[in-house]
């Protein structure tokens, strides 16, 4: 009865699904891309490099992972910690930036998908 209805609908749909929670594309690619390049450089690389000169793995990977929950809004600090940990082993054990960085990523994009259900 209104086919304009039908053409709205449809771009909905198909802005629903390219935006996750309604937020604009660029804002998905900075959490998937951005974000995870520059905090993992500040976090793992440096950070956690001279955190693990001066007090060993052990406390690197904890205290890097601590401050970059505390970065992060209070009810995400705990799952935010775990990829702290996460990324700063993976980090450790690659020795390449990309280990961490595709953590992140996947974490990030990860949240904004299940953020849709």
């Amino acid at each position: 009865m209104f086919p304009q209805w039908q053409v709205w609908k449809q771009d909905a749909e198909l802005n629903s699904l390219l935006t996750p929670t309604g937020l604009p594309l660029w804002i998905g690619l900075l959490a998937v891309v951005a974000a995870p390049v520059l905090e993992e450089f500040v976090f793992r690389g440096l950070i956690f490099r001279g955190l693990r000169r001066t007090t060993g793995p052990l406390l690197a990977v904890i205290g890097s992972a601590a401050l970059f929950a505390l970065v992060h809004p209070p009810l995400a600090v705990i799952p935010v910690f775990g990829l702290g940990v996460a990324a700063a082993i993976a980090f450790n054990q690659s020795k390449f930036l990309l280990a961490p960085i595709l953590t992140h990523a996947v974490y990030n994009g990860c949240m904004l998908l299940f953020s849709r259900l």
